[in-house]
């Protein structure tokens, strides 16, 4: 199944407390989402680690097709499906506000939904992909890989980014907003990221991963691993600003994470996982990503 072409959306019932409280947490931020993540004055660190993964994504993914964005928020990344990659891209999040604003920026294919219950036929999709961390939010996460794999044609390709468990650097991130205020909580130990949303307390589900659990929850996958954020992390709030001392710091700072990518990626802040089907026709070529 596709959304219609107004891009009906429909709403996951029976949802749980955290599918609740992490889909209050991204209406709140979505304003400023896009921007932070992808705008001209956005976030230095933040801007050099999704610089790596479109870099990943334009290396692996062939063109056409049709493909699926896990947490497509407000649709960045559909557009550059559709505008680099020409493909039909589609779209699932659980936040109604990132659908809306998606929607109206041109994204016609775009379904809130919860990730461990796709609203899709199986073996839709040419490629699947998450571009950060959708997956950690899901706490029947286990389900939302078989859901994954059912929904992926028997060429498929994934490109998914989630929280390193083994990570290098122990700092998480903490958010600075009008609307949300961040009270702690460490996912490693509780598994839950505490936030005041509009005066409201609430816990989002917070999962991070280690390679060798990854290699178990997607068995009919090939996969490789590349790192993302190991010195982006430690950047100080006057570097993730864009100015000439942040300019500097940054071509410093590219060719460090460049290397660590590749040869290190177990010790990353993040996990980009690269995975085709095992089931790959004989007549099929399948490209491996090259550095």
């Amino acid at each position: 199944m596709i959304p219609d072409k107004e891009g009906a959306a429909t709403s996951p019932e029976g949802t749980c407390s955290s599918v609740h409280d992490a889909a209050l947490f991204y209406d709140a931020v979505s304003s400023e989402f896009e921007d932070e993540y992808y705008g001209a004055n956005g976030d230095n660190a933040i801007q050099l680690d999704v610089a790596r993964f479109r870099g990943l994504l334009d290396r692996v993914l062939l063109r056409g097709g049709v493909v699926l964005e896990l947490g497509s928020g407000t649709g960045y990344w559909l557009r550059w499906l559709r505008e680099c990659k020409g493909a039909t891209a589609v779209g699932v999040d659980l936040s109604e506000e990132m659908c809306r604003k998606a929607r109206a920026r041109g994204s016609k294919y775009v379904v809130v939904a919860d990730l461990s219950a796709l609203p899709f036929r199986e073996g839709a999709f040419d490629a699947v992909i998450a571009p950060y961390c959708a997956l950690d939010h899901v706490e029947e996460y286990e389900r939302a890989f078989r859901e994954i794999a059912r929904v992926s044609a028997s060429l498929s390709r994934l490109v998914l980014m989630v929280d390193n468990a083994d990570r290098m650097i122990r700092i998480y991130w903490r958010v600075a907003h009008k609307r949300v205020q961040s009270l702690g909580g460490d996912p490693r130990a509780a598994g839950m990221w505490r936030h005041r949303v509009d005066g409201v307390e609430v816990e989002v589900f917070t999962k991070m991963f280690k390679v060798r659990e990854l290699r178990v929850l997607l068995p009919d996958f090939r996969v490789r691993f590349f790192g993302v954020g190991f010195v982006t992390p430690l950047m100080p709030r006057w570097a993730r600003r864009k100015g000439s001392r942040s300019t500097l710091l940054m071509a410093v700072i590219r060719p460090v994470e460049a290397l660590m990518s590749r040869c290190t990626p177990r010790l990353s802040a993040l996990l980009v996982v690269y995975g085709h089907r095992r089931r790959a026709l004989p007549d099929q070529a399948v490209t491996e990503p090259s550095e």
